[in-house]
């Protein structure tokens, strides 16, 4: 963040007006077909900047009334990133104009055009203590969660959630170790569109779950109101299907294997009695809550 900021008030002055000419590149002017084309090459990644929000609700517990509270810090923190972003690329396209595209790290390539090398050493320094904190908890989360699919659960067989007796759950370790060094072979792009792809399978249940809910009243909303009823979920539902049409082939097979061997998992993996009685009492709540016999 304060990275970013540096760079957005420090570049703003050494931007210069022609390189915002033309607004829109040459090779995206030449048709419908070529314009998206080049528009959804870009909007991959652009997306990759919004993934992360789903993690926000889990504080709900920690919040005071979170029906109305969690969906205005959604939104809040959707428009300051974006108005972030904005900027951001304002500023990087005012520096080195239709260059920036030539770049393989545009916002260190730009600042250093504008201000020197001290500028391009300052974004990549940035860019790499990011890069290792978000690393460095990813490699404490990982194993615990996929330890926590297995033991609490039970999405996965019980072996995955084994801990060793410093309670550190091993075999998660081990297959975050593994899946990390086949992925850091690859390129960023392919990367993100991996978690672009995740972010789909995420919120495309989601959004029709919202559409099903508002259309049935199956669970009344006690605290934020959606305005526009259906327009908000629709619109989402056809983005969502359009970032479809800029995956890769590569990209498509890896969700489709991974969504194979979830389904072999799921489909001969033995049920826990306790999780079954679990969902019993979750669906009986339910029920209450469809019939408003739960009063908030």
């Amino acid at each position: 963040m304060i990275t970013l900021l540096i760079f957005i008030i420090v570049g703003a002055f050494f931007i210069h007006q022609g390189n915002f000419s033309p607004i829109i590149p040459v090779a995206a002017t030449k048709g419908a077909g070529p314009f998206l084309q080049h528009f959804g090459a870009a909007f991959t990644p652009i997306f990759y900047l919004f993934t992360g929000f789903s993690f926000i609700p889990i504080a709900a517990r920690q919040m005071n009334n979170p029906e109305k509270n969690i969906p205005r810090v959604l939104i809040a923190v959707m428009v300051s990133v974006t108005i972030l972003d904005c900027l951001m690329m304002f500023v990087a396209i005012g520096l080195v104009g239709s260059k920036l595209s030539t770049y393989s790290t545009p916002l260190a390539s730009a600042l250093g055009n504008g201000v020197g090398k001290w500028g391009y050493s300052f974004i990549i320094v940035g860019m790499l203590i990011s890069i290792f904190g978000v690393a460095f908890s990813a490699s404490f989360n990982a194993p615990s969660l996929i330890a926590s699919l297995a033991n609490e659960q039970k999405f996965l067989p019980a072996w995955v959630g084994k801990k060793n007796k410093h309670d550190a759950p091993w075999v998660g370790i081990i297959m975050t170790a593994i899946l990390t060094g086949v992925f850091v072979t690859q390129s960023y792009l392919f990367l993100v569109s991996c978690t672009v792809l995740a972010s789909f399978i995420q919120y495309v249940p989601s959004i029709l779950a919202v559409i099903k809910f508002k259309h049935s009243n199956e669970f009344p909303n006690h605290g934020f109101k959606l305005p526009g009823k259906y327009t908000i979920p629709i619109i989402a539902l056809i983005v969502s299907c359009y970032m479809v049409t800029n995956f890769t082939p590569v990209t498509l097979l890896v969700g489709v294997v991974v969504a194979a061997i979830g389904a072999v998992l799921y489909i001969f993996m033995d049920r826990d009695p306790a999780m079954e009685e679990m969902e019993k009492l979750h669906q009986e709540f339910l029920d209450k809550l469809r019939h408003n016999k739960i009063k908030f």
